[in-house]
């Protein structure tokens, strides 16, 4: 956020740190964090695009993402001319690995899973799901029902629906605290996405982000409320 829309005499002094941490999240061999980071990315730059009315920012925006883009590709293919890199990167960049594809893999434990939860409307309890089958749920909507119940998934899903409808109102109004509700809200958004694949109700870094969303949820609540206030007091003035 601050590469797009901070001062350029600055850029570079942003770009270091953004650089290692793009180049972790590459050499984490995570697919999962390699599409949370190119969804949050995207939805970031779109988002800053939306809401600028100014020509030269938007040009701005596309030059640098096209040189984003250009020097991501650059950097991949010399990575990949390390054989380790390369034999690991093929690998993990296949859409089916074979535990999800297996007879009890991700994707059938998904089936199993979903017409198991029709039978126990409680739950089963957490953590045991793994013990029964090989592996943990890996679908946080799934886990949900299996650990928690109906009345869990439900709750689960009124707190996301909730967030995402609650944040989404916000994300455009000009306020100090825009730019961090604007970057949690993206992370949050791929979060969404990427618990349909693995767990997330386990990771504290994704309380962090609904942490920050709902704060910043809290400060507009704070701010209209000091608005109401202050329209108010001439009216109490000339009642006085």
């Amino acid at each position: 956020s601050r590469v797009l829309t901070g001062d350029p005499l600055k850029m570079a002094l942003y770009a270091v740190p953004l650089l290692i941490v793009v180049g972790g999240i590459f050499l984490s061999f995570s697919r999962g964090a390699w599409g949370l980071f190119g969804v949050a990315s995207i939805l970031l730059t779109g988002m800053l695009f939306l809401q600028s009315s100014s020509g030269a920012f938007r040009l701005k925006i596309v030059v640098m993402s096209i040189a984003a883009f250009g020097f991501l590709i650059l950097a991949l293919l010399i990575a990949l001319q390390i054989p380790a890199i390369a034999e690991l990167f093929s690998t993990r960049a296949q859409l089916v690995q074979d535990y999800d594809g297996a007879r009890l893999g991700r994707f059938a434990r998904y089936v199993i899973g979903f017409q198991f939860a029709l039978e126990k409307p409680l739950g089963i309890g957490p953590l045991v799901f793994g013990t029964i089958f090989p592996e943990d749920t890996h679908n946080i909507w799934l886990k949900s029902l299996m650990d928690y119940g109906w009345l869990g998934f439900v709750s689960y899903l009124t707190l996301t629906l909730w967030t995402l409808a609650a944040g989404f109102k916000l994300l455009f109004r000009n306020r100090p605290w825009q730019p961090y509700l604007l970057c949690a809200y993206v992370v949050y958004v791929g979060h969404i996405g990427l618990g349909s694949v693995i767990d997330t109700d386990h990771w504290r870094h994704f309380y962090l982000v609904l942490g920050l969303i709902w704060g910043a949820i809290a400060l507009e609540y704070r701010h209209q409320k000091g608005l109401a206030s202050e329209s108010r007091q001439p009216y109490a003035v000339a009642a006085a």
